[in-house]
């Protein structure tokens, strides 16, 4: 995040008054790390240094300076102008400046923290076993569905975007990406930063995915929710929620309840249901695309 050389002078100062907690230790907790002292000597080294930030430490940064700055029973109010020497009508203007840039320019994901990490051999074998062994998974070109889908799940025709005379490049880029982007704002909606999920192509190389750094980044998806010729899926770790993309099929199933509420009323004005379990759900998800 590009910031001015007041502002990182501003957050690192606000960082270390947090190098000993104990002072404040209701207001130490909120900031919501474990070791509160090495993660401010950290932060504040790296501010002072004008290296940049993990994304999760930004905002915890600015949560670490407006608390030391302004709350006298949580922070260090009353001590800040001597344990910083900013005195309060410069630290306000500047901490202003940065809330302002917080709302208008989110952090963006840094070099350090990929969208997608490759998974090491054997640990995709391992999830796709789990898998196989919680959805019942029966791979074949006329096995359909392919699992045995869980209830809550909706499972949509994607027809509309490989049929023809639809499927020209252009329409079939431009569907899969409203596809792609329709799964990124339910991902990111339902999960904490900081989640990745399990994105698994059959028989070829898997990953784990950041939904919050992708979103940030805007990088190329290495896989789709959208079936291309293999089966595509992406899994939560404990594998409660997540999509299965059936490329014979063509369909999309929708699985696990935060996820259903989130991604259904995104895809129903486009894409058919072909299914849902319990049956009521399909019902539901067109009376809430249509309602106003």
């Amino acid at each position: 995040m590009e910031i001015s050389p007041a502002q990182r002078r501003l957050l690192s100062s606000g960082v270390r008054e947090w190098l000993l907690p104990t002072r404040r230790p209701e207001g130490a907790r909120l900031l919501g790390t474990g070791d509160v002292p090495a993660w401010a000597r950290r932060v504040a080294d790296a501010l002072d240094a004008g290296e940049d930030l993990p994304a999760a430490d930004w905002p915890r940064a600015l949560l670490a300076t407006e608390l030391a700055f302004a709350s006298s029973s949580l922070g260090f109010a009353i001590d800040w102008p001597d344990d910083t020497g900013y005195p309060d009508l410069a630290a306000i203007r500047v901490l202003r400046e940065i809330q302002e840039q917080f709302h208008y320019d989110r952090p963006p994901a840094t070099p350090h923290e990929p969208a997608w990490t490759p998974m090491p051999d054997g640990e995709d074998d391992e999830i796709w076993r789990r898998f196989q062994a919680r959805f019942a998974f029966r791979p074949g070109m006329r096995s359909f569905p392919a699992i045995d889908e869980p209830t809550p799940s909706v499972t949509f025709d994607l027809a509309a975007i490989h049929q023809r005379p639809a499927r020209s490049t252009a329409a079939h880029d431009a569907r899969t990406d409203l596809l792609n982007a329709s799964a990124l704002t339910a991902f990111t909606e339902i999960l904490p930063d900081g989640t990745r999920l399990a994105a698994l192509d059959w028989q070829h190389r898997c990953y784990w995915f950041r939904p919050d750094v992708q979103a940030r980044s805007g990088g190329p998806w290495r896989l789709s929710p959208c079936p291309d010729g293999d089966y595509y899926v992406f899994l939560t770790e404990d594998l409660t929620c997540g999509t299965f993309g059936h490329p014979w099929e063509q369909t999309l199933c929708i699985f696990g309840e935060p996820l259903v509420t989130a991604l259904t009323p995104l895809l129903a004005p486009w894409l058919p249901i072909k299914r849902s379990s319990p049956p009521s759900q399909e019902r539901a998800v067109h009376s809430s695309a249509s309602s106003p």
